[in-house]
């Protein structure tokens, strides 16, 4: 438990550490030094000619802080932002112990955020939860083997956006995933041609961690929705070798998955 609330921290550190670096670096572009002057009763000198500069001064440093402060946050509000992500998707097992899964269903819910780097880049984290669902079977001399497994993920997804267009229009990304498994539940059938069947419960024990990477292909309609096609590839076993049966300890997810994107 300890292991997992550490990992979820993580997780979160690594969704909101874009927003705090551009923030930052937006506050260093834009500092500017403040007036000495105090402006608190500076109606009171508005028509005293010792005092009409400074007052101009005034005037014309507020107008240009508040200037500032307005596009200081229209830059922000175009560079960074922030919505929910939803998908649909088809996940299987492959590798040496793949043979029989056939493609289940997976849906995801979720945040992603869009940090823009320059007028074709941008970096998009997202952090959804995951359930896919599984099943297997294959023949083998003299039976029959059936097999489910459903689980519930967190993803955190940390892609890097190519733009074709830097405002709408078709873009491509690339990038690492971590998944963390939350919820695991498996089954197993043996039907023998002629004894009766048995069932066993919990043959597929997970690790905890699942890494891969991410490829896809997107469009961005307007400024608040974008629609993606995407596979991911793990490069660790979904398996804990040492808990799961033997027969379950090499496979590798893989799944292909449809979402749809809406941007604050």
């Amino acid at each position: 438990m300890k292991k997992n609330s550490l990992f979820i921290f993580i997780l979160f550190f690594a969704f909101c550490l874009p927003t705090f670096i551009w923030a930052q670096s937006e506050d260093d572009s834009s500092e500017e030094t403040t007036s000495t002057y105090q402006a608190s009763n500076a109606s009171e000198f508005e028509e005293d000619l010792d005092y009409a500069d400074a007052y101009k001064r005034y005037q014309e440093q507020k107008t240009s802080s508040e200037l500032i402060a307005t596009e200081r946050l229209r830059n922000w509000s175009d560079a960074v932002t922030v919505g929910f992500k939803g998908a649909l998707g088809s996940p299987t097992f492959i590798g040496q112990d793949g043979d029989g899964w056939s493609f289940g269903l997976s849906m995801n819910l979720g945040l992603i955020m869009k940090v823009r780097l320059a007028d074709n880049f941008a970096l998009t984290p997202e952090l959804t939860a995951s359930y896919r669902y599984l099943s297997k079977e294959i023949k083998i001399t003299g039976y029959t083997v059936e097999a489910t497994l459903s689980n519930v993920l967190i993803e955190l997804p940390i892609l890097f956006r190519f733009f074709l267009d830097n405002t709408e229009g078709v873009y491509v990304f690339a990038g690492p995933e971590i998944g963390l498994v939350l919820y695991n539940k498996s089954t197993e059938k043996v039907i023998p041609d002629n004894t009766p069947s048995f069932e066993g419960d919990a043959p597929i024990q997970p690790a905890s961690v699942e890494i891969g990477i991410v490829l896809g292909v997107g469009y961005q309609i307007n400024r608040w929705v974008a629609l993606d096609l995407r596979a991911f590839y793990s490069h660790t076993n979904y398996a804990n070798e040492t808990l799961s049966n033997y027969e379950y300890t090499k496979m590798n997810t893989l799944y292909f998955q449809f979402s749809g994107s809406y941007f604050f």
